[in-house]
């Protein structure tokens, strides 16, 4: 590949003279200082190749041009016709801008970009790799770079170069549209509209056929990190036309293979897929992800980037799926997230937190395993020293119906980040708010000490006033509770004693059904708002969508201050007789 410079390499002239030679115009040739050019170099295009050329084999004189300002003149020669000029040229900027945001400018700043995007068109297959990975490292360092890479019409010409049968190509290509995509929507939005996701699904699955190569490896790598940004969490069509396309299983297989960078790369995107998306997290669970998940817990990465990919992922699978948090726990999981919770890294500490807590939430087993490997202590300290939201949540889900817990999370000043979660309307899921919403309501009702009742009032402030129907009934509910406590229990037994609710005979009940008449044999509930016991024969269900959320003297005193029921938020009353066993839907509040 030297052929165009190395016919100089006879003797090797000081940088600063080459700089000096590059840079003089065409009427200073032949004055008193020609003798600084160098032998078999008579004009600045020599001297620029012979820079080229150097900056391209040497790596330790790299900066001593680009001090010397030889940068310049080595983005002059892309003006050449020469493909080798064009080639070198661009090989030479590679080198220089790897790794090197300051290069990378003086790159940019000397009239690169414009002339490197046309390259992308070349006839000649290591022209067109060597201008796409200039650009993409353009790209990667510099903001400003990634707007004047996509307007002077880059994407519409590298997209196409994913399908390219020049594998270095392909791979520089993918690695340069991901550096584009990257804080960039105008950019993600541009890639996505000239078609990018199927090529780099395509590109993915045949990543796995040249793995024994480093250019394989370097493929799925390189292929996975455009998937990953365009997959964020915000781009849920994104999401669902990467799925469409089929890129779970590759990406799932990837998690397997013996490179980290490579499983890392692919549980970012898994973890990205996966965010807000319960179709994705069917399909990534179907295709086997959560063994090979969990194996990557157990990394030696010191920086802790595999585990936290990792991490990210299993958060994601773990939401509201009481299967899939059991099957992350019988794989080992729970132990395994133990020590990010202390590492250094805070990404890895938040996101072990996060994963804790959704694995905690809806899962009775999962909870107990969680304290049982002394999770709260690490959890609470995470809590006291960074205050995050995350810490929050998972200490809340390792005992979320004890008042106690309430009262250490309010000691390592937790409440408020928690309530500002349970206010976000991405920090949880709805069913998971309305789980907190029950689970305050039995803290309510199990007579909280001072603090714990100023904690459950905080954290109901949010879910009060949430957008869905069912969270907010459930906050009622537990407002209820909080506010009447005794004196409903007290007046809800004296109501009972004096005026028993009468008995639906055999008949009635037969017409039940068979759900109902179990739940007649000597089944009693405790009313979540005055703590009495109550027999089925005295549930009292709402016309016409048949809940109960209580006793019947607290549903009298629900509608007397709202007409409406407390769960579904339709107006609604109060019914006996056949009709209230038959309609019966059992809620317990």
């Amino acid at each position: 590949m030297g052929d165009c410079w190395s016919c100089f390499a006879s003797e090797v002239e000081p940088i600063p003279v080459l700089v000096a030679c590059a840079t003089r115009s065409g009427n200073d040739r032949d004055d008193e200082h020609a003798q600084l050019m160098v032998a078999g170099a008579q004009d600045a295009q020599d001297a620029a190749m012979q820079l080229a050329g150097r900056a391209t084999q040497h790596k330790d004189e790299r900066a001593e041009i680009a001090a010397a300002g030889g940068i310049p003149p080595i983005v002059q020669l892309l003006h050449s016709d020469s493909e080798d000029t064009q080639r070198l040229a661009a090989q030479a900027l590679v080198g220089m801008s790897l790794h090197n945001a300051a290069n990378s400018e003086a790159i940019a700043a000397a009239g690169a970009i414009p002339l490197l995007v046309p390259l992308l068109s070349s006839s000649n297959a290591d022209v067109r790799m060597q201008a796409a990975w200039v650009l993409g490292n353009l790209a990667f360092h510099s903001t400003a770079n990634k707007a004047a890479v996509a307007a002077a019409g880059a994407v519409p010409l590298l997209v196409p170069l994913l399908s390219s049968s020049h594998a270095g190509t392909q791979l520089q290509a993918a690695q340069a549209l991901g550096n584009l995509a990257a804080h960039s929507t105008a950019n993600k939005a541009a890639i996505v509209a000239a078609g990018v996701i199927p090529l780099l699904v395509q590109l993915l699955s045949s990543s796995s056929k040249v793995w024994a190569c480093p250019l394989g490896r370097g493929q799925a790598r390189g292929t996975a990190q455009p998937l990953t940004l365009l997959s964020a969490p915000v781009d849920a069509a994104n999401q669902a036309a990467i799925a469409a396309a089929g890129a779970i299983p590759p990406l799932v297989q990837l998690l397997s293979r013996n490179d980290e960078s490579v499983q890392r790369q692919a549980a970012r995107a898994l973890g990205n897929l996966t965010c807000n998306n319960a179709a994705t997290r069917a399909a990534v669970v179907a295709a086997g992800a959560i063994p090979p998940l969990v194996r990557m817990l157990s990394s030696n990465d010191e920086g802790m980037r595999t585990q936290t990919a990792s991490t990210l992922a299993l958060g994601n699978l773990a939401c509201n799926s009481t299967a899939t948090t059991a099957a992350i726990a019988a794989c080992g999981a729970i132990p395994l997230l133990m020590p990010l919770l202390s590492s250094s890294s805070a990404d890895a500490q938040g996101q072990a937190a996060r994963a804790l807590a959704n694995l905690a939430w809806d899962n009775a087993a999962n909870r107990a395993a969680i304290a049982a490997v002394g999770a709260a202590g690490p959890l609470l300290q995470m809590l006291q020293q960074t205050g995050s939201k995350w810490a929050a949540l998972a200490v809340f889900w390792c005992d979320p119906t004890n008042p106690a817990n309430l009262e250490a999370i309010a000691a390592a000043s937790g409440i408020p980040p928690l309530a500002q979660l349970f206010a976000q309307p991405e920090g949880c899921l709805e069913s998971a708010l309305v789980c907190a919403a029950d689970s305050l309501a039995a803290c309510a009702s199990s007579q909280p000490s001072e603090a714990a009742a100023a904690a459950i009032a905080a954290l109901l402030a949010p879910l009060l006033s949430h957008s869905s129907a069912a969270v907010r009934a459930q906050a009622e509910a537990a407002q209820c509770a909080l506010a009447k406590g005794g004196r409903a229990a007290a007046t809800c037994k004296a109501s009972q004693a004096a005026a028993p609710p009468a008995t639906p005979d055999a008949a009635e009940l037969a017409g039940a059904g068979a759900a109902s008449t179990s739940m007649a044999n000597g089944r009693t509930r405790e009313c979540r708002i005055c703590m009495a016991a109550f027999s089925f024969f005295e549930l009292r269900p709402l016309v016409p969508c048949g809940h109960n959320p209580a006793c019947g003297e607290c549903t009298k005193q629900l509608l007397a201050e709202q007409a409406a029921c407390p769960i579904c938020r339709t107006q609604a009353s109060l019914q006996l007789g056949r009709e209230a066993i038959g309609s019966l839907k059992v809620f317990n509040c």
